[in-house]
């Protein structure tokens, strides 16, 4: 039993030391980037929009990435940039004036997918990584639909700075819903058929806020709404990729 115990406190020792200062940020979808509030949920309108991306929670900040998610026949991608000088500035700039090595761009082979990234470029980066709260992107679509759809954040990392770089994986998120004539459709019902062969392939189902309702694969009947979407995974005995089919 003795030899049990110290295996248990050693293990709980590596655990401790493995996580590191930004286990707790947080990488949120915010779509009104004029204020300091997180609207996570907006009425799509117009024919244009600017969505920030900020983070929260973090320490020594000294660079991050991530990729962001939209749907490509609502949203077209125009820009991205770190900041508005003077009005809506980058987290680097708590600490820093130096420049930034800021980057967004499509995910090569993707249309639906940026990846953004951004370091400090300071020769003092213990001095000038920042703590707490900030922006860490801008980016602008134009709306060419109208239809609700989600941008959520994939596969983000900060990384601090303790004399040397050390990058952790986000794993708390806010993501962001684009609404557009949400009403719910209680009858008829719809009922997810992959192909004509229900358990061939395994499905998702998901809400308007991009919470899945159903994973499964067998046939699911739901009642839609504007927004709501099913991805299609298909499994190892079929030609790997996705499929996504809209409820609209």
């Amino acid at each position: 039993m003795k030899k049990f115990r110290v295996l248990a406190v050693i293990c709980i020792t590596v655990m401790h030391a493995l996580a590191g200062p930004n286990e707790n940020a947080k990488i949120m979808v915010d779509l009104d980037y004029q204020t300091q509030e997180i609207d996570s949920v907006a009425q799509l309108s117009g024919t244009s929009i600017i969505v920030a991306i900020r983070a929260s929670d973090v320490v020594n900040l000294d660079s991050y990435e991530f990729f962001l998610r939209f749907n490509p026949v609502v949203l077209s991608y125009k820009a991205g940039q770190a900041e508005i000088m003077g009005e809506n500035e980058n987290i680097f700039r708590k600490n820093s004036s130096d420049e930034i090595l800021f980057s967004c761009g499509f995910e090569q082979g993707h249309t639906d997918l940026l990846t953004v990234s951004n370091t400090l470029t300071s020769e003092l980066d213990s001095v000038a990584a920042p703590d707490g709260d900030g922006l860490l992107a801008l980016i602008m679509f134009d709306i060419i639909s109208m239809a609700s759809c989600i941008l959520w954040v994939e596969d983000a990392r900060f990384c601090d700075y303790e004399g040397d770089v050390n990058c952790e994986a986000v794993t708390r998120y806010t993501n962001g819903a684009l609404e557009y004539d949400v009403t719910p459709v209680r009858n008829p019902s719809y009922t997810v058929r992959t192909a004509g062969r229900d358990n061939r392939f395994a499905h998702e189902i998901f809400d308007i806020r991009g919470r899945a309702v159903h994973r499964r694969n067998s046939a699911k009947t739901v009642s839609p709404a504007n927004g709501m979407y099913v991805r299609t995974l298909m499994d190892q005995k079929c030609p790997r990729g996705i499929v996504i089919t809209e409820f609209k």
